[in-house]
């Protein structure tokens, strides 16, 4: 069993005739990825933390439970024709002019993915892969360099209202950027085309910098729907902060998307 939180140095391999046991622990990898053993997944997340400029390969057909990377500017190599399976959560988000590049080990020979239940993909730069799971995979703010099955990139059909009406706004003192907005709400009101698969992201932009503080497919209901800062900060623990935020709720079985652009001051 592995303790929760272990972050490697180099590549992982199991050795034939071992068994890994992830249990509910969280493996960050750092380098290659391969298993002549056994992986029992369990409840548990593997991150790939390759440093950025530098090149990580994951081989082999695998299940993982959570699959996860925000390895901004570093380069994921998936060996071809090969499968990964997710059967949780994939979360795979890099960051604003700083992408993470997914490649197969052969070029123009796809590798695969099947990610069964979340998804959420953003700032990547993609090329040969395929997505075998029914559900089309969607893809923000990223690059398409070709070669891609049943995945749909950040080029659907924009709304853009400036501002949601449930929205106050309210100040912050300078010197606790990051202090609990006392009063302010994030509380988006939209009315969904479909019932089924949304994908939500939500981005804090202060100054020059910006983050991303929510992404995650949820269901939705076609009519009317909600989302507010409380269920943020009960899934990830984020409060308000001074700045603006973008939130994109897309709709990958129509190709539609709307985006609210929310101040808080």
């Amino acid at each position: 069993m592995v303790s929760s939180g272990i972050v490697l140095a180099a590549a992982f391999n199991i050795p034939a005739g071992h068994v890994l046991n992830l249990g509910g622990s969280t493996l960050a990898i750092p380098g290659d990825w391969s298993n002549s053993g056994t992986f029992a997944a369990g409840t548990g997340t593997i991150k790939l933390n390759v440093p950025a400029g530098s090149v990580q390969t994951i081989f082999g057909d695998n299940t993982f439970y959570n699959l996860e990377s925000t390895a901004a500017g570093g380069q994921i190599n998936f060996e071809a024709a090969k499968t990964q399976t997710v059967s949780n959560n994939l979360a795979v988000n890099g960051g604003s002019g700083n992408l993470i590049t997914l490649r197969s080990t052969t070029a123009g020979t796809p590798w695969k993915i099947d990610p069964q239940v979340g998804r959420s993909v953003s700032y990547i730069d993609v090329k040969d892969v395929n997505n075998i799971n029914a559900t089309v995979l969607q893809i923000l703010n990223s690059t398409d360099s070709g070669n891609n099955t049943n995945v749909q990139f950040d080029t659907a059909t924009t709304t853009t209202t400036t501002t949601s009406t449930t929205t106050t706004t309210t100040t912050v003192p300078i010197e606790q950027p990051k202090a609990t907005v006392t009063g302010a709400t994030l509380n988006v009101d939209f009315s969904s085309p479909v019932t089924g698969a949304a994908n939500i992201m939500i981005e804090h932009f202060e100054g020059t910098s910006s983050r991303i503080v929510f992404n995650k497919q949820i269901s939705v209901t076609e009519g009317a729907n909600a989302f507010t800062d409380q269920m943020i900060n009960q899934i990830t623990g984020n409060i308000l902060e001074r700045g603006f935020y973008t939130v994109t709720i897309a709709y990958p079985s129509i190709g539609k998307k709307v985006v609210f652009k929310i101040v808080v001051k």
